[in-house]
């Protein structure tokens, strides 16, 4: 079965992005929030579950952030130490449902594409320029790369006898020089390896070719916004 486009997938998770910011009332949120979290888990469990394990721990951020800035109203909890207020818990609720339904509709995005394929369709069917969509391919594949190069950077500094993680200002600076350094070579090579290629005279062909799960998908982001506007 064919992919869906990428131009019907971004202006998907672009609307719904919007609707989040816009929405502050939970029991709305939370239809789209069960919705969005279950088509990226099954679109790719194994891409993305590491997502939403950040916004578990962000929530406690969330949540402390909710008590010092929105802790009033009725109470709600009160352990004698902490004393949680109707508003506080309002506020915690309504701001993580936000963000977890950005991480879904962005998780489902990613999770149906490889890097390659999301610059490739930018470049195509939102006409993109080839400039900007080559800078995007080049972060999305830089970050499995820097990550490669931390583990050697700490692997190299338990051979010489240091910690493996660097703690303190010395240590994380030298840390991030290395990497920094060696992310400049490779942007600088990888320069040379396009232009040899010919890539200032790369013109992309342009179009945008609809099928059954592009139907599927604008047909669930109607329905959707249906439920937002009469809820």
């Amino acid at each position: 079965m064919r992919k869906p486009s990428v131009s019907v997938v971004f202006i998907y998770a672009l609307v719904l992005t919007s609707v989040a910011l816009l929405l502050k009332d939970p029991h709305r949120l939370l239809p789209l929030v069960v919705f969005n979290v279950s088509l990226s888990l099954i679109a790719g469990l194994r891409k993305v579950w590491w997502l939403y394990l950040l916004i578990l721990v962000a929530s406690i951020g969330i949540f402390t952030n909710a008590l010092f800035f929105a802790n009033t109203g009725a109470v709600i909890i009160n352990t004698g130490f902490l004393v949680v207020r109707e508003n506080a818990l309002k506020a915690f609720v309504t701001v993580t449902l936000r963000v977890v339904l950005i991480a879904g509709v962005g998780a489902f995005f990613v999770a149906l594409f490889e890097p390659l394929e999301i610059i490739k369709g930018f470049t195509r069917e939102l006409y993109m320029p080839a400039s900007i969509s080559l800078s995007l391919s080049y972060a999305l594949r830089l970050l499995p790369l820097l990550r490669r190069d931390l583990e050697e950077v700490m692997f190299f500094r338990s051979q010489r006898g240091y910690r493996r993680r660097p703690l303190s200002f010395g240590e994380l600076s030298s840390t991030l020089s290395a990497l920094l350094i060696t992310g400049f070579e490779r942007a600088l090579w990888s320069g040379v390896s396009l232009e040899l290629r010919g890539f200032r005279n790369y013109r992309p062909s342009h179009r945008v070719s609809f099928n059954m799960c592009d139907v599927l998908i604008i047909t669930a982001l109607t329905a959707q916004l249906i439920y937002v506007v009469i809820a």
